[in-house]
């Protein structure tokens, strides 16, 4: 450390005694370590954000993989579901034709209790979808807050350790002017 037997060798010079000298100079060389912050502290620094900020993308890359897989999903469904429909309609097709042939007066009866089917099977569908969308909005909104909490935790560390740069900024500049005045004081 050149700075620290800079100081020593400029107040034994100033006449200052060769003891107060070395306690000075020791005192520079101790907070110059313990409360400065040098580069590689900040190059250290800047990669543990940066990779905090790369496993965030990472995250988002995987939730944006995620909800392209769920609705592939889902839209596979629902094409099934409607394959299925449109293969329950060509199935009762001709049963309903050949009711209607054999049973006139009573297709009626019939027809109100398909209707009351179908208004089960669609309130029953109603709910399910209801139900996954309930799910799926609980698993976005779950997501969404883990996102926001991280986000804050990142912006407090880094707000921390933003305050404890200026605390040690602050020491080094109180442990130099403490320094300067007992110069001043020597050599005046």
């Amino acid at each position: 450390m050149e700075a620290p037997l800079a100081i020593y060798e400029a107040l034994v010079h100033a006449n200052a005694p060769v003891d107060a000298a070395r306690n000075a100079a020791e005192k520079l060389e101790r907070d110059m370590t313990q409360a400065l912050a040098i580069r590689q502290d900040l190059q250290r620094l800047e990669a543990r954000v940066e990779s905090g900020f790369s496993l965030v993308d990472e995250r988002f890359a995987l939730v944006d993989q995620r909800l392209d897989a769920l609705q592939k999903e889902m839209d596979s469904g629902f094409a099934a579901v409607r394959k299925e429909f449109a293969a329950v309609r060509k199935e009762t097709d001709p049963g309903f034709s050949a009711v209607r042939k054999e049973m006139d007066s009573g297709f009626s009866a019939v027809r109100k209790e398909m209707d009351t089917g179908l208004s089960a099977v669609r309130k029953e569908m109603d709910a399910s979808f209801s139900s996954v969308r309930r799910e799926m909005d609980a698993g976005f909104s779950a997501i969404h807050k883990e996102m926001d909490s991280r986000f804050a935790l990142v912006g407090e560390r880094f707000v921390s350790f933003e305050n404890r740069i200026l605390i040690k900024l602050g020491a080094l500049m109180v442990a130099l002017f403490t320094i300067a005045i007992g110069v001043l004081a020597l050599t005046g």
